[in-house]
């Protein structure tokens, strides 16, 4: 993994400048956008991916730690990344589909039973309409 941010990878300095009145996504984003590839956190990487940013670069090392902790909680839920990484699949099996494929070849039942709880356009339905369309496409 390259020891630059994202800033630097892309060229793309918009990211990084938050103006007079920034929200606190844009503010989130900036820094996460500027701090190196190595120092980036799971909750920045659940966020560039969910913003559909920087993906060229995250998509490979968030797809393969998914794939290992489908699970693991970076700042909202338990499963939070793997929500953010399915609702992205397609962005993400463009630039990783090797790792795209380990992801919905995961036995992810928790996300069906947690849904069933949940109203119809839920962020978790977005998430198994995302992962469904992926097993078709790139197979499981």
């Amino acid at each position: 993994m390259p020891e630059t941010s994202l800033l630097a990878l892309s060229g793309d300095s918009r990211k990084a400048d938050i103006g007079r009145r920034p929200s606190g996504l844009m503010e989130r984003v900036a820094r996460a956008w500027a701090t190196p590839l190595p120092d980036l956190n799971c909750a920045q990487y659940r966020l560039l991916i969910g913003q559909r940013f920087g993906l060229e670069w995250l998509a490979e090392p968030a797809a393969r730690f998914v794939a290992r902790y489908p699970l693991a909680a970076c700042d909202l839920y338990p499963g939070d990344l793997t929500v953010n990484l399915l609702i992205a699949w397609r962005e993400i099996a463009a630039h990783a589909p090797e790792a795209m494929r380990s992801v919905v070849a995961l036995d992810l039942g928790w996300m069906a039973r947690g849904r069933d709880s949940l109203p119809e356009g839920d962020i978790l339905h977005e998430a198994m309409a995302g992962l469904a369309e992926a097993r078709r496409v790139v197979g499981s």
